[in-house]
C-alpha cells in the first residue's frame, strides 16, 4: 500500500508582468485530499509553494 502521493505539475505563473513556465511536484500523506480541479491545483501551488499560478499546462498522479 502506498503511503504518498506525488502529483507532478506543469504550469504557467506570473512574475511581474511576465507569465512564465513552472513545474512543481506536489506532496500529499495517504489520507489527504487530492485536488483533481485545475482551480483546487492551483491553489494547492500557492499553498505548497506561493507561486501565483494562473494555468495547468499538464498533471500527472504518482504513488510513493
Amino acid at each position: 500500500m502506498h503511503d504518498k502521493c506525488i502529483v507532478l505539475v506543469e504550469f504557467i505563473f506570473r512574475v511581474d508582468q511576465y507569465e512564465v513556465e513552472g513545474n512543481a511536484a506536489l506532496f500529499f500523506s495517504k489520507n489527504d485530499v487530492i485536488p483533481l480541479t485545475d482551480e483546487a491545483i492551483l491553489k494547492e501551488i500557492k499553498a505548497q509553494y506561493g507561486y501565483d499560478a494562473i494555468e495547468i499546462l499538464h498533471r500527472q498522479k504518482e504513488t510513493a
